[in-house]
């Protein structure tokens, strides 16, 4: 009877040991989803903010100005256009190299 109390002890103190494992590593791939669709920082606000407002005012210049300044404020806002799409692209690349670097424990 001694012995077999003994091995449900063992028993529970494994499945225990189990289960704060099991909730560390929920914590670990809770932490990774949050980064993934977590809410923007600032930082990233306000990047999105300048870009949007350049674009915005090369539009309004080149409708309102006259043909002299059209093409260079299109070309303006294209080119500003680029460079963000190249730092999303960025953005992820490093968000992926990293990613899993982080989650090997």
């Amino acid at each position: 009877m001694k012995h077999q109390n003994e091995i449900f002890q063992d028993e529970i103190s494994d499945l225990k040991m189990e289960l704060e494992h099991f909730q560390q590593e929920k914590e670990c791939v809770r932490a990774i989803i949050g980064k993934i669709g977590g809410v923007p920082k600032f930082r990233t606000k306000l990047i999105n903010a300048v870009f949007v407002s350049a674009i915005i005012v090369c539009f309004a210049v080149s409708v309102l100005a006259g043909e002299k300044w059209r093409l260079l404020m299109i070309d303006l806002a294209l080119a500003t256009l680029s460079v963000k799409i190249i730092y999303l692209i960025r953005a992820q690349l490093l968000h992926e190299s990293i990613g899993p670097l982080t989650s090997v424990r």
